[in-house]
């Protein structure tokens, strides 16, 4: 993270089913969601023992294991405009996307040696469990932060034991940030364009930036794409979208002005 390489959780053969939710969580929360099992012929929501996968032999429970992990790859998309407008800016500026908590709050002398949680962008905190585990401790910098599977608010400087069920990573939205989600699908195949769903963490007026191109070729090194800034003043009812470019729209809002 200090170096700004991007790198991926390895995900092959696991010692149980809660291992490879713990594993894919990670990934899911990771510069690349990828899947690393080229060394078992079946994918590993299929059976997590690498001699019954080479054997064809399928969990009884698989068709569940396997809607578990395609739902936490949701999420991932949920995520993914986001990302997007934080990797333009590693592009732009080399900060890199995932990192170190200290990295953004160095005078704060707990984060010196916080090594099991980090931050994906500027808003998000993310304080991954692995097998076995069922709650951890977890420090929240200075700032009010809000949980995102529940929606309870911590104030920070301070740690807390967070519990996670098997099929939950810990995740953490900075206050005052204005989240552009997207609609939950699974592939980018899936859609012509990606629906934004703005979602407020905190009072005032919010807002966020997003970058904008077609999402598969480089014309954008030359001058087409979109900048969009996203404002949701306080009491609003909704955000506005302001959109500054030349590029074909992939993003909509339908629920903003």
């Amino acid at each position: 993270g200090f170096s700004g390489l991007s790198w991926t959780p390895e995900v092959r053969q696991c010692n149980s089913v809660e291992d490879l939710y713990r594993r894919v969580e990670s990934v899911i929360f990771s510069p690349m969601a990828l899947i690393n099992a080229w060394m078992i012929p079946h994918a590993p929501w299929l059976q997590v023992d690498e001699t019954l996968n080479k054997s064809n032999v399928f969990m009884e429970n698989h068709p569940e294991v396997t809607e578990t992990v395609r739902e936490l790859f949701r999420l991932r998309m949920r995520f993914v405009p986001y990302l997007y407008q934080a990797y333009r800016e590693y592009e732009q500026y080399g900060k890199p996307v995932f990192r170190g908590l200290v990295m953004d709050y160095p005078e704060d002398v707990n984060t010196y040696d916080c090594d099991l949680e980090y931050m994906m962008g500027d808003s998000v905190l993310v304080a991954p469990l692995v097998e076995g585990e069922i709650e951890r401790p977890i420090y929240l910098p200075a700032g009010k932060w809000h949980d995102f599977h529940t929606g309870q608010v911590y104030e920070g400087g301070q740690w807390y034991q967070i519990a996670a069920d098997v099929k939950t990573i810990p995740v953490f939205i900075k206050d005052g940030t204005l989240m552009p989600f997207a609609k939950p699908y699974l592939s980018a195949a899936e859609v012509d364009r990606i629906e934004i769903l703005p979602v407020r963490y905190g009072e005032g007026d919010l807002s966020c930036q997003l970058f904008e191109d077609d999402g598969e070729t480089y014309d954008y090194q030359n001058g087409v794409y979109n900048e969009i800034t996203l404002v949701w003043k306080r009491g609003g009812a909704a955000p506005c979208v302001q959109r500054k470019g030349n590029a074909a729209e992939k993003y909509s809002f339908p629920s903003c002005q």
